[in-house]
C-alpha cells in the first residue's frame, strides 16, 4: 500500500515538515522513530557508520508502522 508523501503534504499546507537525521544503525531507534509523528526520517548512510546490509532487515520490519 502506497503511503502519501508527508513532506509534500506539509508544504502544500504551508507548514514546516519535521524529521530526524539518523546517523547510526540502531533497530531500537528505528522502531521508536517509526512510532513518532515525524514527517520524514533521513538515513545518512554516507556519513554514518553503517551500510545498506545493516539496515535492510530493521527497515523492512518497520514498513507497517
Amino acid at each position: 500500500m502506497k503511503q502519501s508523501n508527508r513532506v509534500k503534504a506539509a508544504m502544500r499546507a504551508g507548514r514546516k515538515a519535521y524529521g530526524y537525521n539518523l546517523s547510526f544503525p540502531s533497530p531500537w531507534v528505528i522502531d521508536i522513530l517509526g512510532k513518532l509523528d515525524f514527517d520524514f526520517v533521513f538515513i545518512d548512510g554516507e556519513h554514518g557508520p553503517f551500510g545498506l546490509d545493516q539496515l535492510e532487515g530493521p527497515l523492512q520490519d518497520r514498513r507497517t508502522l
